[in-house]
């Protein structure tokens, strides 16, 4: 019936009928199909015809229509910036930022590219990790899907010795209040706090530019009510280089315990016993 290779084609129908669209695409090796069996029908109106059963009549009389066939856009992966983290410690790749044209992203993949093979956490979400205590350079592949159509993108990890370093909360400290997380940038100049309960899956909890951050415990339910065995919070910082866009240092995992007070008991409690006293 007719193709063609523009991004939005048209096309001018002469007969009625109930018309198959297809739609190929071509990328970095890749074709993807896509068939709509019956998707354009055209019907003759405003003249008159003489039809039998089921069928348009062998005087066949022209009917036009233009139809657009929609194009898919893939999503866009992002994989993050490229930085330095010190050996042995959590490494975060982060495609938190990539994004899908309708909004949805259905997949997420990471894959090592290059570098001494890693055990990759959570490979399969938009946050994954790994540990490794030999020192180089790693490269790592993200690639998103919106069920449709995917996209890839790359990042670069040097394990070095240099990274921020970590000031407090730490060495299992406990915290009564809301936890206010110290370090020392290595001259960064913008910071982003990552938090963890499990030291695997993190999630990013705010940007800052100072060397320092107060945690907004109930937002994330990041606390513990029971002060005989109280559960950990992992916390870890990205800085970014003063001056160099893409290139970001990464700090040590470090925990801290946060025991959440029970305000009640702490301040209502008392006030009951001192009115009772004072009226006695």
């Amino acid at each position: 019936m007719g193709t063609s290779t523009e991004q939005n084609p048209t096309h001018t129908y002469l007969s009625a009928g109930t018309y198959t669209v297809s739609l190929r695409i071509r990328k970095n090796g890749k074709i993807d199909d896509e068939i709509k069996i019956g998707y354009i029908t055209v019907q003759v109106s405003g003249l008159t015809t003489t039809t039998t059963t089921a069928a348009v009549s062998t005087t066949t009389i022209p009917a036009e229509t233009t139809t657009t066939i929609p194009t898919y856009i893939p999503p866009v992966a992002n994989a993050g910036y490229d930085r330095s983290v010190q050996a042995g410690d959590t490494v975060l790749l982060d495609g938190s930022g990539s994004y899908a044209a309708d909004g949805i992203i259905l997949e997420y993949h990471w894959k090592q590219v290059s570098g001494v093979d890693v055990t990759l956490e959570n490979e399969n979400e938009a946050i994954a990790s790994f540990v490794t205590e030999n020192e180089g350079s790693y490269e790592f592949q993200l690639t998103v899907s919106d069920g449709i159509l995917e996209s890839s993108d790359t990042v670069l990890i040097e394990i070095t010795e240099k990274t921020i370093e970590l000031l407090s909360p730490g060495s299992e400290e406990e915290v009564f209040s809301r936890p206010t997380l110290r370090w020392d940038g290595k001259g960064c100049d913008g910071f982003k706090v990552f938090l963890s309960k499990d030291g695997k899956r993190f999630f990013k909890v705010g940007e800052t530019a100072d060397e320092s951050y107060t945690v907004r415990p109930l937002q994330h339910f990041l606390f513990s009510t029971n002060k005989n065995n109280p559960l950990p919070i992992y916390w870890k910082v990205l800085g970014q280089k003063a001056g160099e866009e893409n290139i970001w240092l990464e700090s040590p995992t470090w925990q801290y315990y946060h025991i959440r007070k029970n305000a009640v008991l702490e301040k209502y409690i008392p006030w009951l016993f001192s009115m009772l006293n004072a009226s006695s």
